[in-house]
């Protein structure tokens, strides 16, 4: 019979493609951006949350990982359509709710690993650039709450359900999050200026 869905054991999981990368502003880091990358993926399978490598073929390249999302319910016929996906959550403020907090977790888990690799003080004033994608289409993320992460979400997916087919609609929902990771300055590297007052008294 045609149009029918697949079976439960064929249905794939809804997934979020984490994305690792520098800082386009600066050389990149890719000892720093691996280690943070490898550290977070262990933190999750920790909490027994599925990953996946991804493999982009350049050694010191970007650190790219699929990420199972946990729901409350188990997606069967609806993952494989992305159209279908975005509508069920868009009407489902349940699952709209737990996709968002996921997101919020994971990010918060980056900024976690690199704070201790760089130190609180060059975590805030060398922030972490975050982005979420939905199907190609990026939107800035600060990841300050949960709510936050659900109201870019939310116009993600309404944007792209208003723009109409742009893909086949057996292809999988497209969940990008990106975190570019500046690059960790050298021990004891200051700004280079003019002796304050006190210091030329001094001399």
């Amino acid at each position: 019979m045609r149009n029918q869905p697949p079976e439960p054991d064929s249905a794939q999981p809804l997934t979020l493609l984490l994305a690792l990368r520098a800082d386009e502003t600066e050389e990149s880091d890719p000892a720093l951006i691996h280690t943070i990358g490898r550290e977070t993926v262990q933190a999750l399978q920790a909490e027994g949350i599925p990953v996946q490598p991804m493999y982009t073929g350049q050694q010191g390249g970007d650190f790219l990982v699929q990420v199972v999302v946990p729901t409350v319910v188990h997606w069967v016929a609806a993952v494989w359509d992305h159209r279908a996906v975005i509508t069920e959550l868009l009407n489902d403020a349940v699952q709209l709710t737990t996709l968002a907090a996921f997101i919020y977790q994971v990010v918060q888990r980056v900024k976690r690993r690199y704070e201790q690799h760089v130190g609180e003080d060059e975590s805030r004033a060398r922030p972490l650039t975050i982005s979420l994608e939905v199907e190609g289409d990026a939107h800035s993320l600060d990841a300050s709450s949960p709510t936050h992460a659900q109201v870019v979400l939310t116009t993600l997916l309404k944007d792209h359900q208003a723009s109409g087919p742009r893909a086949a609609a057996t292809t999988p929902l497209e969940l990008k999050l990106c975190l570019a990771i500046p690059r960790k300055r050298a021990p004891g590297k200051r700004r280079h200026g003019k002796p304050s007052r006190n210091a030329t008294d001094r001399q």
